[in-house]
């Protein structure tokens, strides 16, 4: 959950490098509070940057790229559609 919670931020810098990140504050927030919930203080940053969110979207930008265009053309995405 984590993950998925910091993805987004790392998307927008991978994807728009020459833009500022539309910040995702409430995002943010809740991967902390996530965090401190399965690990000590300390630790929390640590996680968030274990999660590695960067690195996954970097080396599946195949898969990213389709899932914002089949957002752009729907609107939404539901587990029963698939991407062409």
């Amino acid at each position: 959950m984590c993950l998925e919670l910091v993805a987004g931020n790392a998307c927008e810098r991978i994807m728009f490098p020459d833009l500022p990140v539309l910040g995702a504050e409430h995002d943010a927030m809740e991967a902390r509070a996530l965090a401190s919930v399965v690990c000590a203080a300390p630790a929390v940053d640590a996680l968030l940057r274990y999660a590695e969110a960067e690195a996954l979207i970097r080396s599946h930008l195949g898969v990213v790229t389709a899932l914002i265009n089949a957002l752009v053309e729907h609107g939404t995405l539901t587990g029963e559609q698939s991407i062409r």
